[in-house]
């Protein structure tokens, strides 16, 4: 699945959601947040979006299923006004037609 990056260059932010395919090779990612140190995200992609592991657990019967896709939201957005009136409720409902009961967020 491919899907178009956040506009990390926006003064205000990028207040849309990206679909990442459960399959997706980390090593493909790109963080585009700018405002903050990817060092360590840019060592173990996992630090910000931890499939690798929560695969893992999935296997070893530790955690349910996860629905594909993911969501990932942009993690700066100083007027989140639209997140939390449009965005958010749509991405809510679309996890919860394919199933999902938990939600993990991580911040980066």
């Amino acid at each position: 699945m491919i899907d178009c990056p956040f506009d990390a260059s926006n003064y205000y932010g990028d207040p849309s959601f990206k679909e990442i395919s459960i399959h997706t090779p980390l090593e493909t990612l790109v963080f585009a947040h700018e405002h903050y140190d990817q060092t360590h995200v840019t060592e173990d992609p996992n630090v910000g979006f931890p499939l690798s592991y929560l695969s893992e657990f999935a296997g070893e019967g530790k955690i349910g299923r996860f629905v594909d896709p993911a969501i990932s939201f942009s993690g700066f957005l100083p007027q989140p006004r639209q997140l939390i009136e449009t965005t958010a409720p749509a991405a809510a409902s679309q996890l919860l037609a394919a199933g999902a009961e938990v939600a993990l967020l991580v911040p980066c």
